[in-house]
Parts: structure tokens; sequence; C-alpha cells
């Protein structure tokens, strides 16, 4: 919802010749994923606005469209809120914390994970993640976009929303870093 109230009012718009027709980022967004779902290349009449730029908004999506692209957003939601479930449950398993969390994965203790590396650490904890989600998971949370996992990348990745719950999940100390234990045992199976 902020992104698209931020990408709404934002003062950057596409002015296209010979017509009075402007487009707001985010309209130009919108237009081109549906255009990308549809499969129909974009006809120019989806947004317009009046010369005044105060008449309403018309669009020409048809039914179908507007139901795939409701669909498409529903679904995202649904994962999304799937994914909040999942952290807020990893945050509730009292042998989880942060710090060793990322100890696991960063096995020479640089700061910083690449996805084949992290790819490597789950290989050998025994779980086999399709190299395509690791790069993917690795795209979404590295705020730089240098290809590195940092520390607080990590966090981001693993800390709910639930302001109660990632405060209680920061605050939890490390147990395991500092004892020399195998990484495979940081934590219960069930975690």
């Amino acid at each position: 919802r902020v992104t698209q109230t931020l990408m709404r009012n934002s003062a950057a718009k596409q002015y296209r010749q010979n017509d009075c027709v402007t487009e707001t980022p985010y309209e130009s967004t919108v237009r081109n994923n549906i255009a990308v779902m549809s499969g129909k290349p974009h006809d120019g009449a989806h947004f317009t606005k009046g010369v005044s730029g105060s008449a309403p908004r018309k669009h020409n999506l048809k039914f179908d469209e507007e139901e795939e692209l409701i669909g498409a957003f529903r679904e995202y939601i649904r994962l999304e809120l799937e994914l909040d479930d999942a952290k807020a449950r990893l945050a509730a398993q009292s042998d989880f914390n942060l710090m060793d969390g990322y100890q696991m994965i960063d096995k020479y203790s640089k700061g910083w994970v690449t996805a084949p590396e992290i790819l490597e650490a789950l290989s050998d904890l025994g779980s086999y993640p399709h190299k395509d989600d690791v790069f993917l998971f690795v795209r979404r949370y590295d705020k730089d976009g240098d290809g590195r996992i940092l520390y607080s990348d990590f966090c981001d990745a693993f800390t709910p929303s639930d302001d109660g719950m990632a405060l209680a999940l920061q605050r939890r100390p490390a147990h395991h870093i500092q004892h020399g234990y195998c990484r495979t045992h940081f934590f219960l199976t069930e975690t």
C-alpha cells in the first residue's frame, strides 16, 4: 500500500506525444502488468485523463483481465501472510535466535554470504532447496544489490512483522556462537 501511494504521488510523469494523456509510474506499472498477464501488447487506452486532468480515469480492461489481476494480487497477499506466519512460528521457537541462524549459513564468518554459499550450507544441513529459490531469496532481501546477504539482511528476512515478536527475537542472545558447537546442532530438529 505504501509503495502504491508513493508511486501514485510521484512527481515524475510520462507525457505522450500529440495528446494530453499523462501517466504516473503507478499507472504504467499496472498497465505493464496487465499487458504481461494478458499476453497482449498495450494499446495505450487503459489510463486516460482529460485535458484538464480532472476527468475520472477510464479503463478498457476486460472483466477477465480484471479478475485475473485481482486474483494475482490476492495470491500475493496470501503468500505474504503465509510467509509472515512462518516467520512468527520460527520466532516462537525458544531455541532460535538470529545470530546463530546466520552463523549456520556463514560458515567462514565473513559477515556476508552469497546464494551458492547458502546452497552449500543448507545441503550440509540436509536441506536441498532449488537453486532458483535461493537466488530469489538473495535478490529479495539483499538491500544493497551486491548479491550478498549481510546479517542485517538476514534479520530482515527472518523477523516477523509483529512488533512484540520481533523485539523478543532481536533481544534473544546467541547460544552457540561462543561454544564451538557443530553448526548442525545449533537448533532442535523441529526448528
